[in-house]
């Protein structure tokens, strides 16, 4: 969400806060929801795969190194949004209760069509690039 300005990176955020309030379907912390195979897209790039891996396997290690300036700015404004969250400024979600999301131009650009999930969840948010969706509730 790092082209998505500080709106859509809480945004982010708010939806692995949602995955961690449903016991036992994505994990009980923030980095074993990221590291959680086939859900965050970047985390299943070459760069980040050992990252992902040893958070799977219980360790926490060092984030990998930003690759560029801008990738600096972005990593140091993504920590900023997190200290924020947890300082109560994006105190509300923004999404509804959002669980997943994708990007619709991002999965064109791949070649990809609609996620096989969209259809069973409610559309709750459109935020920058990104969809928002959540369970249907009562049926």
């Amino acid at each position: 969400a790092g082209n998505q300005g500080t709106r859509g990176m809480a945004a982010v955020v708010w939806v692995v806060m949602n995955r961690i309030a449903v016991a036992n379907d994505f994990g009980d912390t923030p980095c074993e929801v990221l590291a959680d195979p086939g859900q965050f897209e970047p985390l299943s790039r070459p760069r980040f795969r050992a990252f992902a891996k040893a958070v799977r396997a219980g360790a926490m290690p060092q984030f990998p190194q930003p690759l560029s300036a801008q990738d600096e700015i972005l990593q140091r404004t993504a920590r900023l949004v997190v200290w924020q969250m947890l300082d109560g400024y994006f105190a509300d979600d923004p999404t509804d209760g959002a669980q997943y999301f994708f990007a619709p131009a991002a999965m064109r650009a791949l070649g990809r069509g609609m996620p096989a999930w969209v259809n069973r969840f409610r559309r709750t948010a459109s935020i920058g690039d990104h969809v928002f969706y959540r369970p249907k509730r009562g049926g």
